[in-house]
């Protein structure tokens, strides 16, 4: 009876045999895999780099940045260079060097180059990147030269520039001829104009320009179907966007009509409409920030399409 229990079958045996073949795999495992990871080298030279780079970044925007206040007595950090400037004559490089980005330096150039006119300081805030807090402050730097506006609105005295066309041909210093295409008034014949632009691509533009209410800059164009970094490259520096744009009333307007925009998701028009019927009317842009489904990015993003009216 007792010898018994210590005599197995053939099939007994072999599972005991396979049961202690995986005991033995599971206790050596952890040790293999140690072994395995510390002779592993990994190469994080790249990365650090980036680190580095984005440190030294940090730290040189840290040494230029100074303290200052807006009119309204508001401490802001100043990372820009400023002196006073015309906005309608500064060059290219000398706004650059003041600490306006590459996008709002070109933003500004286009605009002038097109016929654009700074009439006064409040002008700048129609400039792309161009926040109320930059604006605030830059706009004691500001200095509108009057007689320079009224000589270009002069109809006798302005034949060197006229204000947005739907298209329109510059003389080049070595006398090429540049077209120049409105894009927020262009229809789809004169799209067809711009190098790789077909009639597909133009009606996918004009229906993308209606869904979005205008575009308030050319670099918009990219979000269009299709339109890739290339084909935008071979027509940036023949469009611009005169920021003739169709905004939405925050303070009247409900979930439907938000959610038509391609910038506001359902949950994002659904919290405007909320927060205003727990809030009441808004008094700026800036209130929906109260909502948790409006980050910095998103904010600036459909801002350009947003007003407030009581």
């Amino acid at each position: 009876m007792f010898k018994d229990l210590f005599t197995f079958t053939r099939n007994e045996r072999n599972g005991i045999i396979v049961l202690l073949f995986l005991m033995f795999i599971v206790l050596i495992a952890p040790s293999i895999h140690r072994s395995m990871s510390q002779n592993e080298k990994r190469d994080y030279s790249e990365f650090l780099k980036i680190i580095e780079g984005f440190e030294e970044q940090v730290s040189t925007i840290s040494e230029e940045a100074t303290i200052s206040k807006n009119h309204n007595g508001k401490e802001i950090r100043n990372l820009y260079k400023l002196k006073p400037f015309d906005p309608n004559t500064i060059s290219l490089d000398e706004l650059i060097s003041m600490g306006f980005s590459a996008r709002v330096s070109n933003t500004i150039n286009n605009y002038r180059n097109s016929g654009g006119i700074f009439s006064s300081k409040e002008d700048l805030k129609k400039i792309y990147g161009i926040t109320e807090s930059i604006y605030y402050e830059i706009e004691p730097y500001i200095i509108i030269q009057e007689s320079f506006v009224e000589e270009q609105n002069d109809p006798k005295k302005s034949n060197k520039q006229k204000h947005f066309n739907i298209h329109k041909e510059n003389k080049t210093t070595n006398s090429q001829v540049t077209l120049l295409i409105n894009i927020n008034e262009a229809d789809s014949i004169d799209l067809t104009k711009l190098k790789g632009i077909g009639q597909v691509f133009s009606n996918r533009i004009i229906r993308y320009r209606e869904m979005l209410g205008g575009f308030h800059c050319p670099e918009q164009l990219l979000e269009v179907f299709g339109m890739d970094t290339l084909r935008y490259n071979a027509i940036r520096d023949n469009i611009i966007a005169d920021n003739q744009i169709r905004k939405i009333n925050i303070n009247t307007a409900e979930f439907d009509e938000l959610n038509r925009h391609p910038y506001i998701t359902k949950s994002v028009a659904n919290s405007i409409v909320m927060i205003r019927k727990q809030h009441g009317k808004y008094k700026s842009i800036d209130d929906i920030k109260k909502s948790d489904l409006i980050d910095d990015n998103t904010f600036l993003k459909i801002q350009p399409y947003l007003k407030v009216i009581d």
